[in-house]
């Protein structure tokens, strides 16, 4: 069964984790790791990110735990604070999401440890690595825990479509352009290599989306390193 949910856009959460230097613009919000390219984050690494959803404008910090396990199989996991007001609707109010380790991509979102959404094996929504002019398709089966009949076989397919400069409350950045197309939603994604950072995501639903259609959802980077932000 092909189902209406949506592309996902949870990278930003995670995909930071290596840069040479702390450059100007962050004002010291970015640390500095020498992880090596397209390595999963360190435990501590906290990201923040300012999220509208239908207008209304919340800030998380995602921290990355110690934990390297979710349901027997390896996974990086995420808490948030405070619950999760952005995208996948089904995702609201988690506290934690969990993470492919290789491919970094999403897998599920929970509350008090309870799964409220996966997408398994996972979502697909980055191929590694990334280049202007590289298309990718994705398939994975979405699992609502809450509503069964939201549940099924996603398709969506990706695009590189340039490198271009924007600016987000972190900084302003050279990024990758992606834009991503499902059946029922558009993304598309800022992606920074100086940072290996996901900068920001727009999300818009399309006509009958069974999450609400003509929704629309913005994530952007605030800062990321170890300690406070």
């Amino acid at each position: 069964m092909l189902h209406k949910v949506p592309i996902f856009v949870l990278g930003i959460l995670f995909l930071s984790s290596s840069c040479s230097h702390p450059p100007s613009e962050m004002s010291g919000q970015i640390a500095t790791f020498n992880l090596g390219a397209f390595q999963f984050p360190v435990a501590g690494l906290k990201t923040v990110v300012e999220v509208v959803a239908d207008g209304t404008k919340t800030r998380h910090t995602l921290t990355v735990l110690k934990e390297r396990q979710y349901q027997d199989r390896p996974a990086v996991l995420v808490s948030i604070e405070p619950l999760w007001k952005g995208p996948p609707v089904a995702c609201i109010d988690s506290d934690l999401f969990a993470f492919d380790p290789s491919s970094r991509n999403f897998v599920a979102c929970l509350k008090d440890r309870v799964e409220r959404a996966s997408a398994l094996p996972n979502d697909g929504q980055y191929d590694w690595p990334l280049t202007v002019g590289k298309k990718w398709s994705a398939k994975f089966r979405w699992r609502d825990r809450q509503s069964a009949s939201k549940s099924g076989t996603v398709r969506a397919v990706y695009t590189v479509e340039k490198e271009e400069v924007i600016s987000v409350p972190a900084g302003t950045f050279s990024a990758l352009k992606i834009v991503g197309e499902s059946l029922w939603q558009n993304a598309t994604i800022w992606y920074s290599k100086e940072l290996n950072s996901v900068l920001k995501s727009d999300i818009k639903h399309k006509f009958g989306n069974p999450y609400g259609s003509s929704r629309v959802f913005s994530i952007e980077i605030v800062g990321l390193g170890v300690g406070k932000l």
